[in-house]
């Protein structure tokens, strides 16, 4: 009798555990589904803004490409990698628009530190190339900063500064023009699962306010489409990334009122997730 009694009670202890275990998994499950969309628009944000990488916690490389007025010798390329690791989030751009004879490349490398996992501030340097045939290179140093903010699990917001000294073009001369002074202000709030909507501000010193209002929705893990429109020279996106096997392919069309229709890929290679 005792022993029957004794093999109930480690029974019902297996089944007790078994069962917590299995609660933990789901909702362990589900709120990585809840942070996923997010996580997805930090890292498209961290195109610009190195603190929103940061909190988007991914490690990736990625390529892109852009065709404008559909022309060979209006292409835009780039190879970026990021990389977070307990809190720091290193990243490196390199692009180049235009072709052999005319055209700008750049080269960004950011750093980035995360604090309690909803905040977030960080620092990237530029370099800016100009080249154009028999005229050579004209070489170009700034910087940005940036901050990101989770207020809560569906709400944030971020800022940017570029070129917040104000620099020259050019490493030296001093009639040379400055480099544009542009500051940017993302919010976004996540409707549910399913659906995040943002808006966006970028207003350079001497030109007009662009305003933007966008969205993503992800109905499946493998599939996310995101669509936003600005204002006030009309543009509008359209993007759909799909998920194969350990490839995020991205393809999209820009339309811009001064530059027409611009088709665009991405390739991203998503690391393993690392501690932060």
């Amino acid at each position: 009798m005792a022993r029957i009694l004794i093999l109930s009670i480690v029974l019902f202890a297996a089944l007790n555990c078994n069962a917590k275990v299995e609660t933990d998994t789901l909702k362990n499950r589900r709120q990585a589904a809840e942070t996923e969309i997010v996580a997805a628009y930090l890292a498209d944000l961290g195109i610009r803004s190195d603190a929103a990488a940061a909190l988007s916690g991914e490690s990736r490389i990625a390529i892109g490409f852009r065709n404008d007025f559909l022309l060979q010798d209006l292409m835009y390329k780039s190879l970026s990698g990021q990389i977070s690791i307990t809190g720091n989030h290193l990243t490196i751009n390199m692009m180049h628009y235009g072709y052999a004879q005319y055209g700008e490349y750049k080269i960004a490398v950011g750093y980035s530190r995360v604090f309690g996992k909803k905040f977030s501030i960080g620092m990237t340097f530029h370099y800016i190339g100009n080249h154009a045939r028999d005229y050579g290179v004209e070489h170009s140093i700034t910087f940005d900063i940036s901050a990101h903010c989770n207020i809560t699990q569906k709400i944030g917001f971020g800022v940017r500064a570029f070129n917040p000294a104000h620099l020259k073009y050019g490493i030296t001369g001093e009639n040379a023009p400055r480099l544009p002074m542009i500051f940017n202000l993302d919010f976004h709030y996540k409707i549910s699962r399913e659906i995040l909507l943002y808006i966006f501000a970028e207003k350079e010193i001497g030109g007009a306010l662009r305003i933007g209002i966008g969205g993503i929705y992800s109905p499946h893990r493998l599939f996310r489409m995101s669509l936003h429109a600005a204002f006030p020279v009309p543009e509008a996106e359209l993007q759909t990334i799909f998920h194969w096997s350990h490839i995020e392919f991205g393809a999209g069309v820009i339309w811009k009122l001064n530059l027409g229709i611009s088709p665009c890929l991405t390739l991203n290679f998503p690391l393993k997730k690392l501690k932060r």
